[in-house]
């Protein structure tokens, strides 16, 4: 059974990692695209990313999922709060009964740096400085936190340089927890994240009285 990762974050919500090393047919045993998808890549994924939503909640109501295509699902009901993410052969799955759930997971690349300009101030690319992290990599984390509070913000309208700064990240082992100030919201988070193999996952959940959960 390839789940690499699973970690209850709470008692109301946990969190999965899949590799996808199955064939279509074995998703479409338990489950269906929500839309059509032409790329076969990208339609695996989707699949994989529903069968995990099923595993973790076995009555999960698909039938209630709104969006998707180019914005965050959600269900009609409010009954669960999750997020899904996918990056190469791996699935991730973040949901919970309560609090407002955002996940992202991105395979380690060198894009991110080439558009750091774009997303990171200098202030936050100098704490760069204080970590034995490679360029690369730092890049990487600072864009799957910031494409994190995204998913999790849900209603788009954010820039990522001028919306999301982050000021501190501190690691334990292939842990790290991330300081960030969200300026829409004038809300201090903390994302949590994990790096392993060749990625990068990240994830925030937060409470009704705006308190990050690790």
């Amino acid at each position: 059974m390839p789940l690499v990762y699973q970690q209850n974050i709470n008692e109301t919500a946990s969190l999965c990692v899949w590799q996808i090393t199955e064939e279509e047919s074995f998703f479409l045993e338990e489950v269906k695209a929500q839309y059509p998808i032409s790329n076969a890549v990208k339609r695996l994924q989707h699949l994989a990313g529903r069968y995990l939503l099923k595993y973790c909640i076995p009555d999960f109501p698909f039938h209630e999922v709104i969006g998707g295509s180019g914005s965050k699902p959600y269900l009609a009901s409010r009954q669960y709060q999750f997020s899904v993410s996918h990056s190469g052969d791996y699935v991730s799955v973040l949901i919970g009964t309560s609090f407002q759930t955002g996940l992202d997971l991105e395979i380690k690349s060198n894009k991110p740096l080439g558009i750091r300009t774009k997303f990171l101030s200098e202030e936050e690319f100098f704490l760069k400085e204080k970590s034995l992290l490679s360029v690369e990599d730092f890049c990487t984390i600072c864009w799957t936190v910031k494409e994190t509070i995204f998913k999790w913000y849900g209603r788009g309208e954010v820039d990522f340089k001028q919306h999301i700064q982050i000021r501190s990240i501190s690691f334990e082992g292939e842990k790290f927890i991330v300081g960030v100030f969200f300026t829409k919201l004038n809300m201090e988070l903390n994302v949590a994240g994990l790096v392993f193999e060749n990625y990068v996952l990240s994830w925030l959940i937060q409470d009704i009285n705006g308190t990050s959960i690790l």
